[in-house]
């Protein structure tokens, strides 16, 4: 049996994957920061060689582009030490390492979709941090898979709500105008996460 370290469970996408995952056939290991800081190298690296788990899925992040402008330094040390510190701790123990990321790591200027061919050239904290966090995976990392995102929403407080509440109760809703995505179900999210389990 697959044994799975969801970090950053109870997030949009961590959530879904508990959901999907629980009816498989995985022993599951679901952590958030209260009981593993992944900033800190110290307590990943003794979770990672107490459980070996051959498969660790990181949805930890900052992920408000706002919340990072505002702290860029707390926003680097999750989105980028965190990743760095799972991607050094999962390299001895064979771990496998899906990386969360989003498509903030591009410069959004083009008026057609990205590909995973594109140059990444963030121009936010969030994306910069983002892309600084993919940077280390891949360099640490012998098997890992990066999955980068836009708008993920799901059970919880996000954009989608934000928008709906304000539908429903017909307030004023102000958003910027220069800004495209792909609103991403974290459900689906979640069940293309397990092809990459195997």
């Amino acid at each position: 049996m697959k044994k799975i370290w969801i970090v950053g469970v109870k997030g949009h996408v961590g959530s879904a994957l508990m959901e999907l995952l629980n009816l498989q056939s995985y022993e599951l290991f679901p952590t958030d920061k209260d009981e593993v800081d992944v900033t800190d190298r110290d307590e990943v690296r003794m979770y990672m060689q107490r459980n070996r788990p051959d498969v660790v899925i990181n949805c930890a992040g900052i992920t408000d582009p706002q919340q990072c402008e505002n702290n860029p330094d707390e926003a680097y040390r999750v989105n980028a030490l965190g990743a760095r510190n799972i991607a050094a701790e999962a390299e001895p123990v064979n771990c496998k390492v899906i990386q969360f990321s989003t498509d903030d790591v591009f410069d959004l200027n083009k008026s057609f979709p990205y590909t995973e061919f594109d140059v990444a050239m963030p121009n936010n904290v969030y994306g910069k941090s983002k892309y600084a966090g993919e940077r280390m995976i891949e360099s640490l990392s012998t098997r890992y898979v990066i999955v980068r995102s836009s708008w993920v929403y799901g059970i919880g407080k996000d954009f989608v709500n934000t928008v709906l509440e304000a539908a429903d109760s017909g307030a004023e809703l102000r958003v910027p105008i220069n800004q495209i995505a792909c609103p991403t179900s974290a459900a689906e999210l979640a069940r293309v996460i397990m092809q990459f389990i195997d």
